[in-house]
């Protein structure tokens, strides 16, 4: 084997070497990270249950006064009480249909032809 093949394998183990400490290092970040993110996102889903629970308080209070007033006949007073209890789970669909949509056409828009993969 002669001294140039031997440098040129030198100098690939070397960057190979390199390029697998980076990915180390990057895993280990990422993990760091999602550790950090996962205690906030557990304290997100505790806020949110909170205030679906003051939600459905403040519905039960409507909902109250609802069924005193005389203004509204029966199938409206239904409807409107039907609309409040789901009304949280219909506006978390369409959140997430509008964010898909805003991703998709975000997508299109800014297109790289040219995929760098060194």
């Amino acid at each position: 084997m002669s001294s140039s093949t031997y440098n040129l394998i030198q100098s690939q183990n070397s960057l190979l070497s390199n390029m697998i400490t980076e990915s180390k290092n990057k895993n280990t970040t990422y993990n760091q990270k999602s550790i950090y993110q996962g205690g906030d996102i557990a304290m997100l889903n505790t806020i949110n249950n909170y205030l679906l629970f003051v939600y459905y308080i403040i519905v039960f209070v409507l909902f109250y006064y609802l069924y005193y007033d005389e203004k509204y006949n029966r199938f409206r007073k239904f409807f409107i009480i039907i609309l409040f209890l789901v009304y949280p789970y219909l506006v978390n669909l369409l959140k997430d249909y509008l964010v898909k949509m805003v991703l998709y056409i975000y997508s299109i828009i800014n297109v790289n032809v040219y995929e760098n993969k060194y």
